[in-house]
């Protein structure tokens, strides 16, 4: 997922790009527009679909792992000692 600033700029320039009615890369504003429109919906459905088991999972380690020890590891660190890359 990218962070909220790359989701921001990029909603910036998909605005600045309907409003100046230009095109970029060969791509019309409109379609760039609603490509980013359906990349936050397939996001957003992709969260919802998979919140209740995300949620389950992390119930499940911390009651294996103590909470102040999974706060030692940086995202990126937990991320690769659970999923292996």
């Amino acid at each position: 997922m990218e962070s909220a600033l790359e989701e921001e700029e990029e909603e910036e320039a998909a605005a600045a790009m309907v409003s100046n009615s230009t095109s970029v890369e060969g791509i019309d504003s409109e379609d760039a527009t609603k490509r980013t429109l359906l990349r936050h919906w397939l996001e957003s459905q992709l969260v919802e679909c998979i919140a209740p088991q995300a949620s389950c999972v992390a119930a499940g380690l911390r009651e294996v792992v103590p909470y102040g020890i999974l706060a030692l590891f940086q995202p990126h660190e937990l991320q690769k000692f659970l999923a292996g890359t």
